[in-house]
């Protein structure tokens, strides 16, 4: 059987290629921006962050305590490896002078927090 000749705008792909895409919905506008931050009281900044400086200092109170004595009694115990010594003087020498220095600095970070 011969093709009959259809014409192009009677095909289907000459009516696919006559549509026209849908047009896209209109965009809104954008929301107004606020120029101004919310109003608050003059006092709560300045409460809070020394409420923050408060808290971190008594955080440091523990690592104000520990890491002296820690570093200390460790470069001790180094210094004993080092020099052979049998009694561990600088170990021993190395806490009790971490603890007094902790110690120290604990009471001047806790004296800061009073004020």
């Amino acid at each position: 059987m011969p093709e009959e000749s259809v014409p192009p705008e009677m095909s289907a792909e000459g009516q696919l290629a006559s549509l026209e895409p849908p047009k896209a919905p209109a965009v809104p506008p954008p929301p107004p921006i606020r120029s101004e931050l919310p109003k608050r009281d003059r006092m709560e900044a300045p409460t809070a962050l020394r409420a923050y400086r408060r808290m971190g200092l008594a955080y440091m109170v523990p690592a104000s305590l520990m890491v002296p004595i820690v570093l200390l009694t460790v470069l001790g115990s180094w210094l004993d490896g080092q020099l052979a010594s049998r009694e561990q003087v600088w170990t021993i020498g190395g806490a009790l002078l971490g603890t007094v220095i902790g110690f120290v600095h604990m009471i001047r970070t806790v004296r800061s927090l009073g004020r």
